[in-house]
């Protein structure tokens, strides 16, 4: 497999979990890896990851919540800026 097949599998594994412990789990065994691997990511900061679990505990709330389209949208608004 080769790198970008292997990105979308994770994303879309990461798409069907649903548990947010088990989301936490992930994230916190992927940082770990990472950061056993790579000297740059050994410096994200507990505040990152604090920022990523409450990023977690938002996307829960499906009021908030906005379709793929629009995501797209601001991915590439964002972008642009």
């Amino acid at each position: 497999m080769n790198a970008s097949t292997i990105r979308g599998n994770f994303v879309t594994l990461l798409a069907q979990v649903e548990d947010v412990s088990l989301l936490k789990k992930m994230f916190e065994n992927c940082i770990d890896i990472l950061q056993k691997s790579d000297p740059l990511a050994a410096q994200f900061s507990h505040e990152l990851i604090d920022d990523l679990e409450e990023a977690i505990s938002q996307s829960d709330d499906e009021v908030a919540a906005i379709s793929n389209d629009d995501a797209f949208k601001l991915f590439r608004q964002w972008a642009s800026e």
